[in-house]
């Protein structure tokens, strides 16, 4: 007999949804487009730093970029420490560069070499070439701002003369992913702005610099807080001046920002959706029992459970919401890969990374059950 009144509840639940047809569709949609936006925007999320993690894993980001000081008695002193992986230097130096006409503090960099660290990967053109010394690489988002391309030319100051270049190539670079000049001028002016890379000995020339200036360090994957810990005494006991970690470097620390502030409206702008779901689940389950007082006074007349009555109401907001929750997760798996591969492109991070997370599929389904719970447990206890 239990079972029997089981399936004329669950039967009557079909027929009240069915004739609620619009009302349930509204609700079931707005918990499909909450679930489908947490499922997209976290993955995204997450595929995001992964993406960075990877550029950086590939092009050897430093972990620790060391400026003044003898370079070559740093590295030195460097090399061999625990967890220390690679030891790199080179020049650096902010100095005044024509571009089409535009003038502007650009920045040269000097290149550290196939088995250096902060690597550069070439989205276009090749390396400058040892036979042709007036060659540089420019940094894609100066390429993009200028309209540059291979065989374009750049002049460059070196506080006494000025220099013409030719672009050889254009390049990524694990430390302007953002094109930040410093912590300072995160959102600076994209004119006002440029890099360009070339070997070192032309750096020298074209920069005016006597030679390096800069001392990087990338550690091992496996490094401990201690090594990290002992590698910046050491930096500073070998005469470093500044010690700037992977974490304060500015393009670095600008995407880091980025990113939390997505995570947070990866919970937050679903979550709008799914209280506006659960707001008009309980309107519409609200009145749904007012209307069936007579129905649940005769219920439990004739003996039935009040768990049973309320679980009845319950399945109500259940039953909302069990189709908005699974093509939401199937739609957020589709979306994820178009809005990560899309902040990527709109970034310029070369390396994409996109991944279907179970854990998140799970949260989302939990999320989508609980929004039809949660807004059905009231008016049901209300019965």
């Amino acid at each position: 007999m239990f079972m029997v009144s089981n399936r004329v509840l669950a039967t009557k639940i079909l027929r009240d949804l069915r004739r609620r047809t619009t009302q349930v569709a509204a609700v079931a949609v707005t918990v499909l487009l909450g679930v489908l936006l947490f499922v997209a925007t976290y993955d995204s999320f997450r595929n995001l730093e992964t993406s960075y993690q990877q550029t950086y894993a590939r092009l050897h980001f430093a972990d620790f970029t060391a400026t003044g000081g003898n370079p070559a008695r740093i590295a030195d002193a460097l090399r061999g420490a625990p967890g220390v992986a690679r030891v790199a230097v080179r020049t650096q130096a902010d100095t005044a560069m024509s571009i089409g006409g535009t003038k502007l503090l650009g920045r040269i960099v000097g290149l550290t070499g196939p088995a250096g660290v902060n690597e550069i990967s070439l989205a276009a053109g090749r390396l400058p070439d040892p036979a042709h010394p007036d060659e540089v690489v420019v940094e894609h988002h100066a390429a993009q701002t200028f309209g540059l391309h291979v065989g374009s030319q750049v002049r460059t100051f070196d506080g006494t003369s000025w220099h013409t270049v030719t672009v050889s190539g254009i390049a990524w670079s694990s430390e302007y992913l953002w094109p930040a000049r410093s912590r300072q001028e995160v959102l600076g002016d994209p004119h006002g702005f440029a890099v360009v890379f070339a070997p070192q000995p032309e750096v020298t020339r074209l920069s005016g610099r006597a030679g390096p200036d800069q001392t990087l360090v990338e550690m091992n994957s496996g490094a401990t807080a201690s090594e990290r810990d002992q590698v910046t005494r050491l930096l500073r006991d070998a005469g470093a001046l500044d010690v700037q970690t992977r974490a304060d470097q500015p393009s670095n620390a600008a995407l880091h920002e980025d990113l939390s502030g997505f995570s947070e409206l990866a919970v937050a702008f679903p979550a709008l959706f799914l209280v506006a779901a659960g707001v008009a689940e309980y309107v519409l389950i609200t009145r749904l029992v007012l209307a069936e007082r007579p129905i649940i006074g005769t219920l439990l007349a004739m003996g039935a459970r009040r768990r049973t009555v309320v679980g009845h109401y319950v399945g109500y907001g259940l039953g909302m919401v069990l189709a908005g929750t699974v093509f939401g997760v199937l739609g957020g798996f589709l979306a994820t890969s178009a809005v990560t591969a899309a902040y990527t492109e709109a970034v310029g991070i070369p390396d994409t990374v996109v991944e279907h997370r179970a854990s998140t599929a799970i949260v989302a389904v939990l999320l989508g059950l609980l929004t039809g719970v949660a807004a059905g447990l009231a008016p049901a206890v209300a019965a």
